[in-house]
């Protein structure tokens, strides 16, 4: 009996210890640097060079630590603190471990929603939030295929 709790317990153990490595060192570091590695190969930027597990949080907690009264949004001044006043239409953020493509230019955005917007509508998750955020408009406009 002693020993199936034995075994139980190491189990449990070694199960632990998995997820743990899986996501600290699998999600948090190595996927975070693919992430990365692909889009700069690109040649798109980024807000800077993300550190294992926190990526680039350590940098936006600089930029509201030095925030006063006057000062832009957070997320404003954390972007013009790295790229300035003039943000490039692209950009990628790792403020968490997965990234993000962050578009500022309203172009992109009207070829996203008006173009490409086939893309937009085929996944049922994303055609619930879209229908919530637009209704009827013309961005929620059916692709037709």
């Amino acid at each position: 009996m002693l020993e199936i709790a034995s075994d139980i317990f190491n189990l449990a153990y070694y199960l632990v210890l998995g997820a743990l490595f899986y996501i600290f060192v699998w999600e948090r570091t190595i996927k975070m640097y693919y992430i990365y590695w692909f889009y700069r190969r690109q040649g798109i930027p980024c807000t800077g060079f993300p550190l294992p597990v926190i990526g680039t949080m350590h940098l936006f907690l600089k930029s509201i630590k030095s925030m006063d009264q006057y000062s832009k949004t957070p997320l404003e001044k954390y972007f013009s603190d790295h790229f300035g006043e003039h943000l490039p239409p692209v950009f990628l953020d790792f403020k968490e471990h997965g990234g993000s493509l962050v578009v500022t230019d309203h172009r992109y955005v009207d070829e996203l929603y008006l173009g490409k917007n086939k893309f937009f509508d085929k996944a049922a998750k994303e055609r619930r939030v879209y229908f919530m955020w637009f209704g009827n408009s013309i961005f929620y406009a059916a692709s037709g295929t």
